[in-house]
């Protein structure tokens, strides 16, 4: 729903499908599943089309064209948009497809509690209505867990308060395989706020030519890397960080003053909109930014249809590692990998529906965990501060030993909690605590420095 930039897409003769495949194998810094890249490139023009007949209205050019738009890593203009709320667009659309169907069931105001698994048999999920606080289990021949991220493990982060990895974190407890946690993606160009009046910095700003600057005017990215601003994310964010360090100052910034103001108006309006809501006059202004939380590139394992490693069990969108980003996620190739897995879960299951016979449940409506107010010693900022500090941009083994250690004493007191009553807040806190431990834990174990994954060794 937030996402501001787009679609990756071959669009045109100009460019090709290898070397969005490069590209992306580029960004994912060596560790890219071929065959999944590949796939996801390939389908990615007949998803556009898709939408399009759903009836997304993407922008068009002056001359009736698809507007292609260049983000950074990516050799070619090929990222298809709505202005700068591509996100929302796409998601109101099909949620008015989704609403027009009346085989589709929708639970609005329900919270995933955890799934029911019959020892390697998703059978369905036990689900916390938040309105009369009942829990009933849900029942189903196929789960899909398409719960989004975990940015909210991070004091900063472009996410959603929703963002508690509670997808990954149930699956992990039913004993699903999870991958390449250690690679989160932060997104260089956050505003910044003393009061708290953040929002994202489209990557597509960049594109269109805004430059990484210091306070005093002078451009730094050159020094980092050929592609300077429009660098990989993983390159930019840690260049960021190191000027912040460097010169001891709590952000740098982002010059849009040279731009076309009208253009960039009608390419940005969201973007315009907040800057002035907040009376930030981009045509005299820097823009202050920081990095922060945005992507996990890693998530539950699933094959080319979505499937994890539990039967009838699968997995969409940024809750899933399918092998698409590797190290760094290519800026857009998100909502691609989201519209690609989609149809290729859809077409297993389908397959799956016309082959397999399934123990039909109906709704259990048992009621057995007590739901009440809980007072617990670990709150979200806690869990948000030591991520950050132990467990961000540029990491060493001593803080991330620390954070280990203070996480699992938190999810030993969390788990004792949820056995006897429980709550939705309670469930959140848990699921990023569980999270914590798996992005730390992989952090650990991995001593080479990869993409969104940098370690340093202190010395003594």
């Amino acid at each position: 729903m937030l996402a501001q930039g787009g679609v990756s897409a071959v669009w045109h003769n100009s460019d090709s499908i290898q070397k969005h495949i490069n590209d992306t194998l580029t960004a994912g810094d060596g560790l890219c599943n071929l065959e999944t890249v590949e796939l996801v490139v390939n389908k990615a023009y007949d998803s556009i089309n898709d939408l399009i007949h759903y009836g997304v209205e993407f922008t068009k050019d002056k001359s009736g064209e698809i507007e292609l738009a260049k983000e950074g890593g990516h050799s070619n203009h090929r990222v298809v948009h709505v202005k700068d709320h591509t996100g929302r667009s796409i998601v109101q659309v099909l949620e008015n497809k989704v609403k027009s169907n009346d085989k589709i069931k929708i639970l609005e105001h329900h919270y995933a509690v955890d799934l029911i698994v019959d020892g390697r048999k998703c059978l369905g999920a036990s689900v916390l209505n938040l309105e009369t606080n009942e829990f009933i289990n849900i029942f189903a021949d196929y789960v899909v867990l398409a719960c989004g991220g975990l940015g909210q493990l991070y004091k900063f982060n472009t996410n959603p308060e929703i963002a508690t990895g509670d997808g990954i974190a149930m699956a992990a407890r039913a004993g699903a395989e999870i991958g390449d946690m250690e690679f989160l993606q932060f997104h260089p160009t956050m505003l910044f706020t003393p009061n708290g009046n953040s929002f994202l910095i489209s990557e597509a700003v960049r594109g269109f030519g805004a430059e990484l600057k210091l306070k005093n005017g002078e451009s730094f990215m050159k020094k980092y890397h050929p592609m300077g601003s429009l660098a990989p994310r993983d390159i930019v964010a840690r260049a960021m960080f190191n000027e912040m360090q460097e010169n001891k100052t709590d952000c740098v910034y982002l010059d849009l003053t040279q731009l076309d103001q009208e253009d960039f108006k009608h390419h940005f309006p969201s973007i315009y909109n907040k800057c002035k809501e907040i009376n930030l006059d981009i045509t005299i202004e820097y823009l202050p930014v920081v990095p922060s939380a945005h992507f996990i590139c890693g998530g539950i394992k699933t094959d080319l249809y979505g499937e994890t490693n539990i039967n009838n069990l699968f997995a969409i969108g940024e809750n899933a590692c399918t092998g698409l980003h590797g190290a760094n996620r290519l800026a857009s190739n998100s909502l691609l990998e989201g519209l690609v897995f989609a149809d290729q879960a859809s077409i297993k299951i389908k397959d799956k529906l016309n082959t397999e016979t399934n123990e039909k449940h109906k709704y259990d409506l048992s009621n057995e965990l007590k739901v009440e107010k809980i007072n617990i010693s670990v709150t979200r900022e806690m869990v948000q501060e030591i991520m950050w500090d132990n467990v961000g941009i540029i990491r060493n083994d001593s803080n991330l030993l620390i954070a280990l250690e203070t996480l699992l004493s938190w999810e030993k007191e969390l788990n004792n909690v949820i056995k006897i009553s429980i709550n939705r807040d309670v469930l959140e806190i848990y699921n990023l605590v569980q999270c914590g431990v798996l992005v730390t834990q992989a952090a650990i174990n991995r001593n080479e420095n990869r993409g969104g994954h940098y370690k340093v060794k202190l010395i003594k």
